[in-house]
């Protein structure tokens, strides 16, 4: 299990630590003005220690990615995803979604566009499925002890009938033998972690409550709870959080939630994956959320498309604080292209998503047929 870091991460002199959580930006040759300059602002506001990518930093399925020869325009959209980091000089790590996998180009090769530049901290532990699943500690401020810990899992991409490869043993396996290693160098207790990855864990639908069909706000689901109706259980998030669509979670489970819930050092673990989610609770002691998506070349929550701030304390490392800063926050609904970007965000967002709105549409029809029937012989 090499560990190839380039710099250490150390709590500031005034025991504080900051990131920021991007995720989905989902870029194509055709990059998004919009989202640069967010990413860009963002960081100038914040200042973060460090940035995660939480995966489907590229479009992969775009057409022009999927090329043989498409490594360099790879290059060039990665390339422009870090623009506002080199600029700021700002430490990144990272990890894939199932769009990064789509493309032709392995994403052992992708990951070499990433690591060319000296802000990235992310390395690929060996043996392990996928790529890029490693973690990344960060010392006390004056560098005597790990004081805190970030894991990045791959989450894997998709199988075969469109169902979600999910986290494997072996990576569980290699978290629960990392966390033993920090720990004995720890005087034996276990480090504050958090954990990121791009696909949801299965446990996240304990923040949900199964609803009549048609309940105001709930949403059908699909593959292995077809047939049932879900909502969010805003008693069990926070207050301002928000959802627009069901977690797209893999169907097998290998025991990922149950491991990080074990210890108690990891705090929280963080998703992408489905652009219009942004709330996050608590299950077993363990905080799950959600980061909406970053970026406007994909559907998202509108102007609300956003990143996740984390805040640490040396002094206090079992607690945390985050928060969302929405592209409004700073733009306001000032955007480039404003017609595309509600086109995206009113397309549907699974089959199922796409079947309720073809059958709310043909209602639609009928109502209006039906009027139009009644005006005809009552009126007229």
């Amino acid at each position: 299990m090499k560990q190839e870091i380039r710099q250490q991460l150390k709590f500031r002199p005034d025991g504080s630590f900051k990131i920021i959580q991007i995720t989905d930006i989902q870029d194509s040759v055709n990059i998004s003005t919009d989202t640069i300059k967010f990413i860009d602002a963002v960081l100038e506001k914040e200042k973060p220690d460090l940035v995660v990518f939480t995966g489907d930093q590229i479009m992969g399925y775009s057409p022009s990615l999927r090329k043989a020869d498409a490594s360099e325009k790879i290059k060039y959209v990665i390339d422009n995803i870090l623009e506002p980091l080199i600029k700021h000089n700002t430490l990144f790590t990272i990890t894939f979604g199932n769009h990064d996998v789509q493309s032709k180009l392995p994403l052992k090769e992708q990951l070499k566009f990433y690591t060319n530049y000296s802000q990235c901290l992310t390395y690929d532990v060996e043996g392990l499925p996928g790529c890029a699943t490693h973690n990344l500690s960060i010392l006390s401020n004056d560098g005597s002890k790990t004081a805190f810990n970030l894991y990045m899992i791959d989450s894997l991409g998709s199988k075969s009938g469109g169902e979600y490869e999910a986290v494997s043993a072996e990576q569980v396996e290699w978290y629960r033998q990392t966390r033993e290693i920090l720990k004995n160098g720890n005087d034996g207790e276990y480090v504050p972690s958090l954990m990121f990855q791009h696909i949801p864990v299965e446990e996240i639908y304990n923040l949900f409550k199964e609803v009549k069909r048609g309940a105001k706000g709930s949403k059908p689901a699909y593959r292995k709870r077809k047939g049932k109706t879900y909502a969010l259980n805003m008693d069990l998030v926070n207050k301002d959080g928000f959802w627009g669509e069901l977690p797209c979670v893999p169907d097998e489970n290998f025991g990922e939630f149950e491991a990080a819930s074990e210890k108690g050092d990891i705090l929280g673990i963080y998703f992408g994956h489905d652009h219009k989610n942004c709330f996050y609770g608590n299950y077993k002691g363990v905080d799950l959320g959600y980061t909406p998506g970053c970026g406007f070349n994909v559907y998202g929550p509108r102007f609300k498309r956003g990143v996740r701030v984390f805040e640490l304390n040396e002094k206090e490392p079992q607690k945390y604080s985050t928060r969302v800063i929405h592209y409004s926050d700073i733009f306001g609904k000032k955007i480039k292209n404003p017609l595309k970007c509600y086109l995206l965000d009113q397309s549907p967002t699974s089959l199922e998503d796409a079947l309720a709105k073809i059958k709310k549409f043909l209602l639609g029809l009928a109502v209006i047929a039906i009027l139009i029937v009644l005006i005809v012989k009552y009126l007229l």
